[in-house]
């Protein structure tokens, strides 16, 4: 079964953020990255859940894994 992923790059300047209570899982990865498996939600929604809890992303891009 193929799972949708939420590939985000994220901002290395930005200072590291308290983790809040989101219904999301955020599973970091080397190299200032990050990836979010996208089950019911858009990647809209998942990444404006994540702006505004104030994670600075850099760019994101949505892969099949």
């Amino acid at each position: 079964m193929r799972h949708r992923l939420l590939l985000l790059d994220l901002d290395p300047l930005a200072p590291p953020l308290v983790p809040r209570v989101t219904p999301l899982v955020v599973l970091p990865l080397p190299g200032g990255r990050a990836a979010v498996p996208l089950n019911d939600e858009s990647a809209e929604e998942v990444l404006a859940t994540l702006l505004a809890g104030g994670l600075a992303i850099r760019s994101s891009r949505v892969i099949e894994a």
